[in-house]
């Protein structure tokens, strides 16, 4: 009788398994377009970063050893990300999505800041214009 030990024994000796990551995100609503992806991870690890949007294909927006990303320049919708380790060739399981909601200031709140800091600008400029005069 010959003893012979399953190949996935084998794999589980040399290659431990991969364990979910763990993904947050910051702010889960943003007004500028940017925020924070984080997930802690392994020193030896590499990771994949998954954007899923509505109606589009799943998308890796991200392959590397990083445990973070800044994603900026979005425009208005609702974002879900989820991160998975590979190790040795060998990816682990998706964490669980994380959700950003992107929504910009609406144009009048713009142009009313826009307006205050140009009412501000020449305020200061009338004040600097008129100690000049006064020497």
């Amino acid at each position: 009788m010959s003893t012979h030990i399953p190949i996935f024994l084998l794999a589980a000796l040399f290659f431990p398994p991969l364990y979910a990551v763990e993904l947050s995100v910051s702010p889960e609503t943003s007004n500028t377009g940017s925020f924070d992806l984080r997930w802690q991870g392994e020193a030896d690890a590499r990771y994949e970063l998954e954007e899923l949007r509505p109606n589009r294909p799943a998308r890796i927006i991200y392959r590397g050893p990083d445990t973070a990303r800044v994603i900026t320049g979005l425009p208005n919708g609702q974002y879900a990300y989820r991160v998975r380790n590979i190790q040795h060739n060998i990816a682990g399981g998706w964490s669980e999505a994380e959700t950003v909601l992107v929504q910009h200031h609406p144009l009048t709140r713009a142009l009313a800041f826009f307006g205050i800091g140009l009412l501000v600008f020449h305020a200061t400029l009338a004040v600097i214009i008129r100690g000049e005069e006064s020497r």
